[in-house]
């Protein structure tokens, strides 16, 4: 069965155990051994047989049957009509047995993907997990609106900024309410100077969610920096500091409008607070 491994190739991970019995018993088939002058019922995987592994499965299973039934008095003392059908049962559940394990043995490896694809992963073991769960065709809309989220993130920090940008607007279009998506988005103009995209996506944001306190400080920003337009920039602000006080970004940000706009009282004990308080820390370093 030295061409029968080969097969395997990528899938060799999935079966272990189950796929060296099934080569194993495949091995029979060619050995010689009589087959069983009896017509059973075949599965309908059998008479499909879409997959390598479903075809070694349904070669192996009449021999492994044949061996197993043969040895019951039922079977012995049956008609042809009787061992027919205990032939057949016996594939049958050789046959589920096999799904059943590989369906377990996949899930398996999809919970480790999904552990690889997520902030505790390096950069290039994420997005190579990420990658293949989102060319796997079994997440849904909202888990696949994550996968591509930390995949974007991953470029982030590896700075291919222009590989991030789609799998965050993916992300939205999957998932309108990820709000992470956004914001991290949104950081990506800002560096980039795109103001106009800030508030247009930050708009979006605080429709999809109206306690998203840093799409607001985002805006404000972006009001603040790009348009010139204090008033519209500090109320942004002051809507993110209330939102999330401990937000010392926007704190700050508030109390330099402030300054600004003549209320310099204000603006520095915004200021002296906001440097009392811890750097906000983000997912992606």
């Amino acid at each position: 069965m030295k061409n029968g491994r080969t097969w395997l190739g990528s899938n060799s991970n999935i079966g272990g155990p189950l796929i060296a019995t099934l080569i194993a018993l495949a091995s029979l088939c060619v050995s010689g051994t009589p087959a069983m002058a009896l017509n059973p019922t075949l599965p309908q995987i059998c008479i499909d047989r879409p997959d390598m592994l479903s075809r070694m499965a349904c070669d192996a299973a009449p021999l492994q049957c044949m061996a197993d039934t043969s040895q019951s008095l039922e079977f012995q003392q049956g008609s042809e009509d009787v061992k027919n059908r205990i032939y057949s049962e016996c594939i049958a559940k050789y046959i589920q047995a096999f799904e059943a394990n590989l369906k377990q043995q996949k899930r398996q490896l999809k919970s480790e993907t999904d552990a690889r694809c997520s902030a505790n992963a390096p950069g290039s073991a994420l997005i190579t997990a990420c990658t293949e769960l989102i060319q796997s065709g079994d997440e849904t809309p909202v888990k696949l609106a994550r996968d591509y989220f930390w995949r974007g993130g991953a470029y982030c920090v590896e700075g291919k900024t222009d590989l991030a940008i789609p799998d965050f607007i993916e992300s939205i279009r999957l998932d309108p309410t990820q709000r992470d998506s956004y914001n991290y988005l949104d950081k990506i103009y800002i560096d980039r100077d795109q103001y106009d995209d800030v508030i247009k996506n930050a708009n979006v944001a605080i429709l999809n969610d109206p306690k998203n306190a840093i799409a607001y400080r985002q805006r404000g920003l972006a009001y603040v920096v790009g348009l010139h337009d204090l008033g519209r920039g500090y109320a942004d602000l002051d809507i993110a500091v209330k939102l999330d006080p401990n937000d010392r970004d926007a704190l700050e940000m508030r109390g330099l409008v402030e300054k600004k706009l003549g209320r310099v009282a204000d603006g520095e004990r915004d200021i002296a607070k906001a440097h009392t308080m811890k750097p906000v820390h983000t997912v992606f370093r």
